[in-house]
Formats: C-alpha cells, sequence, structure tokens
C-alpha cells in the first residue's frame, strides 16, 4: 500500500497489516514476551525485593522470592495480553495498555494526534470561478 501523501486519501496501515510478526509463546511475539518480562521483573525486584529484605533480614530469600513472583505474574499477565490479542489487533491491545497507563499517571497522552496527516479535500466540493 502507498504511504499517505494527501493525495491518495488512504491509511497508512491497515488492520490486517498490524499484527506481523509470529507468535513465539501464547500467540505473544518474542518483542512483548521480553518486554513482559522486563518490566514485570523490574517490578517485583523494585517493590518485592525491599519488602521482603527489610522484614526479615535475609536478602538472598528476598531476591530469590520477589524473581519467582515476577515469574508468576509473567504467565498470568501474558495469558491474558495474549486473550486479548484474540479478540483485536496486537497494536490496538497495546494501544489500549499506553491509554490507561497514561491515564493512571495523568499524563496527556497524544497517542491519537501524533504524526496524523488529513485532508478535507473530499468533503469540500471546489468551485472553480467563470471569468
Amino acid at each position: 500500500m502507498k504511504n499517505f501523501d494527501g493525495t491518495n486519501h488512504s491509511l497508512r496501515n491497515t488492520l490486517e497489516r498490524l499484527d506481523f510478526e509470529p507468535p513465539v509463546v501464547a500467540g505473544l511475539t518474542g518483542d512483548e514476551l521480553f518486554t513482559i518480562a522486563l518490566v514485570l521483573q523490574g517490578f517485583s525486584l523494585l517493590i518485592f525485593l525491599p519488602l521482603i529484605g527489610f522484614f526479615t533480614g535475609i536478602w538472598v530469600l528476598a531476591f530469590g522470592v520477589s524473581l519467582i513472583i515476577g515469574i508468576l505474574s509473567i504467565g498470568f499477565v501474558g495469558r491474558k495480553i495474549a486473550k486479548e490479542k484474540e479478540k483485536r489487533p496486537a497494536d490496538i491491545v497495546w494501544l489500549d495498555y499506553r491509554l490507561m497507563i497514561s491515564g493512571w499517571f495523568h499524563i496527556k497522552s497524544d497517542v491519537l494526534t501524533k504524526n496524523q496527516n488529513f485532508s478535507c479535500e473530499r468533503m469540500k466540493p471546489v468551485k472553480k470561478r467563470k471569468n
């Protein structure tokens, strides 16, 4: 499909072309799985490692438990996202999550307005003047 240049009145990507990477595990691509694993392991190490470490005083145990919690959460969240991807295209699912997270932190999201082109040529007929 030709890129939008203002004259052909077409979208850059159709919904069929959005999800083009092959799934690796449970309908998730490699990049999606790595991103989910990185974020969840990071959150578990940032949250559970200090909590368990300060309460028990055994930091090795705290590190191990936080890694196990992170691994279990990867499976849970991965299945949830895979089920969502079965219903809708992947980019739409990730866009919904991005909008939801920006709403949690009260950040203005430019998802729907960034890098968009619009033309009104078909909507308003041009009348030529007679001289």
